[in-house]
């Protein structure tokens, strides 16, 4: 299981290996990295499945944004220190925007509005549900599990880049 975790750079990595990630973010031009000493922890999400985890990185990979670790700093490319992939949360969250649609994630309120509507739209058709393929005999069982957890990834990601740049924290992802 993946787990997504806002914290400071020291709760993972040795001192050596947080003075060469100042070292390549002096080298990329972008400010130095101010994390917040005071702030607290944040476990974001501990228990998201591998398989699905590697579908979303997939497509972060396809925007050339996927990482280890993504720092509240801006600057635009990945970095590789010792063994980690390291980005921008200010990055991510532009990559995020730019997926929102093939996550179908909207705003919470359209997203309720659209749910209202469509249970209203279409009551008629619930004997249909029962019917293998789904209701329109198309969707692979478990399809829409998928999507869902994948829109949980999303949202929790673009949850955890905003904290970061907010709290000045770190976002790790790990194994």
């Amino acid at each position: 299981m993946a787990t997504l975790e806002l914290t400071q750079l020291a709760e993972h990595l040795e001192p050596d290996e947080i003075e060469a990630v100042h070292r390549a973010l002096r080298e990329t031009g972008s400010a130095p990295l101010d994390e917040d000493e005071q702030a607290e922890p944040v476990l974001l999400d501990r228990a998201i499945d591998d398989d699905i985890f590697v579908d979303f990185a997939d497509r972060l990979e396809a925007n050339e944004a996927s990482a280890d670790v993504y720092l509240p700093s801006d600057f635009e490319d990945i970095i590789e220190v010792a063994d980690y992939k390291i980005g921008s949360a200010h990055a991510l969250l532009l990559v995020l925007e730019s997926l929102r649609e093939d996550f179908f994630v909207e705003d919470e309120d359209e997203e309720q509005e659209q749910a209202e509507v469509v249970d209203e739209e279409f009551e008629s058709f619930d004997e249909d549900e029962d019917e293998p393929g789904g209701m329109f005999g198309d969707d692979e069982p478990g399809t829409e599990m998928k999507d869902e957890q994948l829109r949980h990834i999303w949202k929790q990601m673009h949850r955890g880049a905003k904290l970061a740049i907010r709290q000045g924290l770190c976002m790790f992802i790990r194994d």
